[in-house]
């Protein structure tokens, strides 16, 4: 990974996630983009009358001052850093900067459990995971140790995700990481004995092994009562430090998994959470 593009809004979120950003630009010697979207309508840019065009120009003086100030940070020091200021506060538009500056990672802050949770109900964050096939690292909190090492991608062992596994497996090599393919074995309906399980597992990896690196070994079954509650009591098991989800895309958040287990593991995970369409 060369290049991390980090949104700013200048609050502590937009801290966090840059933080993060800071520490994985000085292990891979990669270059952050940090981007900050003025709020002016479209339709008054277009304008331009001379009134407008000069509020315009303060509006931009005064962003560019305040991204100066915030990327005044002794963890910046070390680090290639590039600030880009754009007017527009239309979300869409960041999948275009992600290709214009090669990004391989989108890293963005959010509120915790309430900020996760709009992410799944037509805000920016959804709409940026819509628009762009670059993972999105969402970091919640400040984090104490950014150099990822194992990574959980719950998977209910559908072929359809073997897209989706080969994205989290490169990812993983890519910053060193170790990946933990976990299925969660819940009671009920969905059940699945041991040798039925043995038959989707050697079913999915017949299929699997033919465009990835993957073994049995690298497949772990947790017995919870509830999705949500295995992938977490796996990932905290294995001292997991981040969690994998995919998603669909323009579906919307809400087709990670069936009954919505990505929804309730963003909102819920103590970790951070990186998103790749499938």
């Amino acid at each position: 990974m060369k290049n991390f593009l980090v949104p700013v809004d200048f609050s502590e979120y937009s801290d966090n996630a840059l933080r993060t950003a800071a520490g994985l630009a000085k292990k891979h010697s990669a270059k952050i983009y940090a981007i900050h979207m003025v709020g002016i309508m479209p339709a008054i840019v277009v304008r331009m009358e001379e009134k407008t065009s000069e509020e315009v120009k303060r509006h931009l003086e005064l962003a560019k001052e305040d991204m100066r100030q915030f990327l005044d940070k002794t963890y910046l020091i070390d680090v290639e850093i590039e600030s880009i200021i754009t007017i527009n506060k239309v979300f869409e538009e960041l999948p275009i900067v992600a290709k214009k500056v090669n990004a391989d990672l989108i890293i963005m802050g959010s509120h915790g459990a309430k900020g996760i949770e709009e992410l799944f109900v037509g805000t920016n964050t959804e709409k940026v995971i819509r628009h762009t096939d670059t993972p999105i690292l969402v970091v919640k909190n400040r984090l104490s140790n950014i150099h990822f090492e194992n990574v959980v991608f719950g998977c209910d062992l559908d072929v359809k995700l073997i897209p989706s596994l080969s994205k989290v497996i490169d990812f993983c090599n890519s910053i060193g990481a170790k990946f933990h393919l976990v299925y969660v074995n819940t009671p009920g309906l969905d059940f699945e004995s041991t040798e039925e399980m043995n038959g989707l597992i050697k079913d999915f990896l017949k299929i699997a092994k033919k465009s990835i690196a993957i073994s049995r070994d690298d497949i772990y079954v947790y017995n919870d009562y509830t999705i949500e509650k295995g992938i977490g009591n796996y990932a905290e098991m294995i001292n997991a430090d981040l969690i994998a989800i995919a998603t669909h895309g323009k579906k919307g958040l809400s087709h990670f998994f069936t009954h919505s287990v990505g929804e309730t593991m963003a909102n819920h995970s103590k970790l951070p959470v990186i998103v790749f369409k499938r």
